[in-house]
């Protein structure tokens, strides 16, 4: 065993590199192997310590063997930087056949646990080198290790007091207790069961009105920590009273008057008053008032804060909408133009100029519906109002816009949007209606073309009438009346297609639907009627023109005859 070792640590030497080669014919000046690493331990843990050759030249080949105390150190595991090769317990023999490289420097690692209190060592022996020329000697020095308890954990706290607020210690670590209104702040005093622990966390801290947090730290000597958690309840009574007692402006009235609990007015007042004039108290003494935003801008509304600070701190606002009247010397504006119009579908004629008031628009019969855009050329003054039907009829139809200026002045642009009638000589089959209006009654929906049915509430005392707008304007208007406030507006297309508009009370019965009922079932044998009666014309028609054929026919062949 002991030759296999040898043979090893010969074979280590070679292949780790760790001889020192000289130039040849002489002698490295010196060399030695160490340890570095810490000293002082503690039992239980690991450690890692590095193995270091110092040389002057390069390094050959060189044998050492590695000698510590088993039973205070462990070895776990070593690392080198090369094909380094260890083995044995308490004694460890490495070898190397990597060549020679140059001595200085890490060459590898060693990890140990430590076992047990106490002083060891960790060294080498029998360090011999070789160069190119010889051997030389290894000097060697142990490294001293001393190995300690490892440190406590304990994170304990043998007391935790609060001044003034008895928390009733017991160990755990959340503990509560409350104080009058006028404790400003406490004293916190805490003790570890450890001599070795640090605590922080202690002292005087200022309280909050409510519930204040304190955390005591507790640092055991191994650094593992613990949180003890204070709750300190401060009674707050202070007011929380943050109304107005009174309110007023001396240059002018508030809208509505006055009222703790109502929090915003408005105002109107004269170009001269460049600021509100605000007269106020406050419903406790104790409070704090501020008013905020007090200057007026011309022709504007401007809100005026006044916010009232209860003494715990809760506040209220009170707004004033002041609108400030216009300069009375002021040139006011004549700008009443748009600044730009366009329409969503087909092309304004003429293209759009602001001084140009009258276009037309010119969009095939399937169109039914257009959108404008328009832009006051003045944004700040200029009021725009627009008027037109909603949906589009046969033929034309007038769209109005206006500007008014800010000296009222006012210029109206015009737009005629013509639809075109159906194409190929065929009958329209447009049966809707473009508008619907009631008189001495009110519907409860806006009216749309594509929805038939109505609520509306009456007028007292006055008898309901119906007024319809077909969209084609050779559609017949068809008015009927079923009694019980139940109405009906038929409308008829030039092809012979119909629609039907129904208008009923909005507090209908259960009544009221059979009316509506029996009205759809009139109708419906109406239009079948006509239909019948218009394709009998049309049939009619036909045949007298086959026979006025046939007799032109006729006539033709006497004559050849």
């Amino acid at each position: 065993m002991l030759k296999t070792i040898k043979r090893f640590l010969k074979l280590t030497i070679l292949s780790l590199g760790l001889l020192i080669v000289a130039p040849k014919g002489a002698l490295a000046a010196s060399a030695s192997l160490s340890y570095s690493g810490d000293t002082t331990i503690i039992q239980g843990r690991q450690y890692t310590y590095s193995v270091r050759i110092n040389a002057d030249s390069l390094v050959k080949g060189f044998q050492a063997d590695l000698t510590f105390d088993g039973s205070y150190l462990q070895l776990v595991s070593y690392t080198n930087k090369s094909s380094l090769t260890c083995s044995g317990s308490s004694r460890i023999v490495c070898y190397s056949m990597s060549g020679p490289i140059q001595g200085n420097g890490t060459i590898g690692t060693v990890i140990f646990k430590a076992l047990r209190t106490g002083s060891t060592s960790i060294s080498f022996s029998g360090a011999k080198g070789e160069t190119a020329t010889g051997q030389c000697n290894f000097g060697a020095s142990p490294l001293g290790i001393r190995i300690n308890e490892p440190p406590s954990e304990n994170a304990n706290l043998s007391s935790l007091s609060v001044s003034g607020c008895n928390i009733g210690f017991n160990g755990g670590t959340s503990y509560s207790c409350n104080v009058d209104s006028n404790v400003g702040s406490v004293s916190v005093s805490a003790s570890a069961q450890d001599g070795g622990a640090r605590v922080s966390g202690t002292g005087n801290k200022s309280l909050s009105y409510g519930g204040n947090r304190i955390n005591v730290t507790v640092t055991a000597p191994a650094g593992n920590t613990k949180t003890y958690t204070i709750n300190v309840n401060r009674k707050d009574d202070r007011s929380s009273n943050n109304n107005l007692d009174s309110l007023s402006v001396s240059d002018g009235s508030l809208s509505p008057g006055f009222n703790s609990n109502t929090t915003e007015y408005s105002i109107s007042v004269p170009f001269s008053v460049t600021s509100l004039n605000i007269k106020y108290k406050a419903s406790d003494s104790k409070s704090k008032v501020s008013v905020n935003n007090n200057n007026l801008e011309a022709e504007a509304t401007t809100n005026v804060t006044i916010t009232v600070t209860a003494e715990n701190g809760s506040s209220k606002t009170y707004t004033i909408k002041a609108s400030r009247g216009k300069d009375p010397n002021k040139v006011l504006n004549t700008d009443n133009y748009l600044k730009t119009l366009g329409i969503d579908v087909g092309i304004l004629s003429p293209a759009f100029d602001k001084d140009t008031t009258n276009y037309a628009v010119y969009l095939p019969y399937e169109v039914q519906k257009v959108n404008f855009s328009y832009e006051a050329s003045d944004t700040k003054y200029g009021v725009i109002n627009f008027n037109g039907p909603e949906s589009l009829g046969i033929g034309n139809n007038i769209y109005t816009i206006s500007v008014k200026a800010e000296d009222e002045s006012e210029r109206v642009y015009t737009i005629t949007v013509v639809r075109a009638k159906v194409l190929n000589g065929e009958s329209s089959t447009n049966a809707l209606l473009a508008s619907l209006t009631m008189h001495n009654g009110e519907f409860t929906q806006k009216f749309d073309s594509g929805v038939h049915l109505y609520y509306y509430n009456k007028s007292a005392k006055k008898d309901i009438t119906l007024e319809g707008v077909a969209q084609d304007p050779e559609s017949i208007v068809t008015y009927l009346s079923a009694g019980a406030g139940v109405y009906a507006v038929l409308v008829t297309a030039p092809s012979g297609n119909m629609s039907i508009y129904i208008a009923i009370p909005k507090d209908i019965g259960p009544w009221v639907w059979i009316i509506v009922a029996i009205i759809v079932i009139a109708l419906i044998a109406v239009i079948i009627f006509i239909i019948k009666k218009i394709r009998n014309k049309k049939d009619s028609s036909a045949y007298s023109k086959k026979d006025k054929k046939k007799s032109k026919k006729s006539k033709n062949n006497i004559e050849e005859e």
